[in-house]
């Protein structure tokens, strides 16, 4: 057997001191108020987000057109990379807080369609996306009382010519979806034999749908001016348990304040198979559309979106 490269060793080191700064960071801001944790949120977002930038304002002048001036670009850029720390900061302060607390800063809109999606006794399916702080989408649900699950892929980091998984960051988000009593389901761990168990306790399954988790099942949806490819997988699995599905958003209303939105979503009629699954992620996004031409700097995966022109008519 061959012996680890000097070059693997070192990976492999910083990815433990990695681990051990943010879980450092993690109880530090149990103490630290959140007025400062926001203000140093802003140079940390553009710290991480700086040889992004370009691609970044690019991709959201290609989905909702051009910015109306320099002054509206760097105010977009502020705000952005403000919400991206603030993602990290907020998550760790919910994760601190009473229960009574965390149910008060997160507020829950259309809890109506959920109750009349679990009347069925058979549970329900949430599709995702990541607008908005995740940490208040993954505290919305399981704190007030409903059996929650959320898929989500191992936290891992590609260097070196291969994926290494961050162990301790990991294990790290898995004691904060337990703290908000979430069980983080990862892909390729049996996701369908819990989805299904989930579902029998007439418990909820969340399924992010805003970027490709995989390779396969890919098709293009309508984003604005553009096409946004997405997997089908989430929506799929959902109508294979033909049960009712919703579309869930999240926004930042304040210093680490947050409103959950729930949507009823129904699949196109007369839509079989992969149309079917198309139109139901279509009809998700389009819900998340009405809140993102507001709050562009709230959707953070803009650095990776494969947003492609739509097709030509004279194609």
């Amino acid at each position: 057997m061959a012996s680890p490269s000097f070059q693997s060793i070192l990976v492999s080191a910083a990815i433990k001191v990695l681990g051990w700064l943010v879980g450092g960071l993690f109880h530090l801001t149990r103490w630290l108020p959140e007025r400062l944790t926001a203000a140093i949120s802003a140079p940390m977002g553009k710290a991480v987000r700086r040889k992004s930038k370009r691609r970044i304002l690019d991709q959201v002048e290609q989905a909702l057109g051009p910015f109306a001036g320099p002054d509206a670009e760097d105010r977009f850029w502020d705000l952005y990379c403000s919400h991206f720390g603030r993602c990290l900061f907020e998550s760790f302060h919910l994760t601190w807080m009473k229960d009574t607390e965390v149910i008060d800063r997160v507020e829950l809109v259309g809890e109506e369609h959920l109750t009349q999606a679990l009347a069925g006794g058979r549970g329900a399916v949430l599709l995702l996306n990541h607008l908005g702080c995740t940490g208040a989408l993954v505290a919305a649900f399981g704190m007030r009382g409903y059996p929650t699950a959320y898929s989500g892929n191992r936290i891992e980091v590609g260097t070196a010519g291969r994926m290494w998984c961050l162990d301790g960051i990991e294990a790290l988000v898995q004691r904060m979806y337990r703290r908000v009593r979430v069980e983080r389901v990862l892909l390729g761990e049996d996701l369908p034999k819990r989805m299904t168990a989930i579902l029998k306790q007439n418990g909820l399954f969340g399924l992010f749908m805003d970027h490709p988790v995989v390779w396969k099942s890919l098709q293009p949806i309508p984003f604005e001016r553009c096409n946004l490819t997405l997997n089908l997988g989430p929506a799929i699995l959902a109508l294979r348990h033909r049960v009712p599905v919703l579309a869930v958003t999240a926004l930042r209303t304040g210093l680490n304040h947050h409103r959950v939105t729930i949507k009823p979503l129904e699949v196109p009629t007369g839509a079989r198979g992969t149309d079917a699954a198309a139109g139901l992620i279509e009809a998700a996004i389009s819900q998340m559309l009405t809140q993102l031409r507001d709050h562009p700097d709230q959707w953070w995966p803009w650095e990776h979106a494969p947003l492609t022109p739509f097709a030509s008519a004279d194609a």
